[in-house]
């Protein structure tokens, strides 16, 4: 009994109704599609969390330029694999947060590094001894990042339960939806 009704509800196939005729399971569809949704939910928790510790770190330090920068080991934050990804490349913390010694492009060095052969390249970057510090026109960027990048494990767990109440919601309907869908376009047929 119990798995006619599963069987009923998740694998509902578009092709039993005459009218829509495609071969696809939509109610596994929308199942990946929440359990990514989750997935996604939580690797922003964590790339946001860290940038607003690094901001934090930064700022409760007093690095506010390259005599005052410290290390991510100083910070406490040599740990952090989100951090390291988002000081590698060109980011929004990259904006914010410099590094003691790294080469600052102006517009005209910028679009012509752009345009040679593989584009801009950035200095590999030794974690262990790179220093840090907050852009001294950032600030007000900085802030920003400190008042709205909290982010929450019950929250994103709220939310990825949401999302999952969701799917079970729709997917208990699909098959009335379905039928609605399947009746309207035999009526246009």
């Amino acid at each position: 009994m119990f798995e006619k009704l599963v069987y009923d509800y998740f694998f509902i196939n578009l092709n039993d109704y005459s009218n829509i005729g495609i071969d696809f399971e939509i109610n596994i569809f929308l199942f990946i599609l929440t359990i990514a949704l989750c997935v996604c939910f939580f690797v922003v928790t964590v790339y946001r969390s860290s940038i607003q510790g690094i901001i934090r770190q930064l700022a409760r330090s007093g690095c506010k330029d390259e005599n005052t920068a410290k290390t991510l080991g100083e910070l406490g934050l040599d740990r952090s694999v989100f951090l390291k990804m988002s000081l590698s490349r060109e980011s929004r913390l990259t904006r914010v947060v410099g590094r003691v010694g790294e080469k600052i492009f102006t517009y005209e060095e910028y679009v012509a590094e752009a345009k040679q052969k593989g584009g801009i390249k950035r200095d590999k970057i030794d974690f262990s001894t790179a220093k840090f510090y907050i852009r001294e026109d950032q600030h007000d960027a900085a802030k920003h990042i400190l008042e709205t990048y909290g982010t929450s494990i019950p929250r994103t767990i709220l939310y990825c339960v949401l999302f999952i109440s969701l799917y079970i919601c729709v997917a208990l309907v699909m098959p009335e939806i379905l039928t609605a869908i399947n009746s309207l376009l035999g009526s246009f047929a």
